[in-house]
């Protein structure tokens, strides 16, 4: 029965996996090779001294201050327009969708 079993695993490549496995198992680990950086070499410059101290002011949002656009409206696909007059608004509010 044994002799079966070994004749077996040898027909079907078994003998030669277990070689592979133990050759792999036996190899040395691979250690990736070092990698240099760029400025690696290269003289260490401080940045740049502008004088100011603190923290940056936000900027405020941008707002219409004129009395010549009336609105902004809706034409075709979210395609934004200013309307100029109520005229205006009441036609782009009837036109076909």
């Amino acid at each position: 029965m044994d002799d079966d079993w070994k004749e077996l695993q040898k027909k079907w490549g078994f003998e030669a996996e277990q070689k592979k496995r133990a050759r792999a198992l036996s190899s040395k680990t691979y250690v990736p090779p070092k990698v240099s950086r760029r400025d690696e070499g290269q003289p260490k410059l401080p940045s740049l001294d502008t004088g100011h101290k603190g923290a940056v002011t936000i900027k405020q949002p941008m707002q219409y201050t004129g009395d010549k656009i009336v609105g902004i409206g809706t034409m075709h696909k979210s395609n934004a327009v200013p309307i100029f007059s109520d005229q205006e608004a009441k036609d782009i509010s009837s036109m076909r969708r």
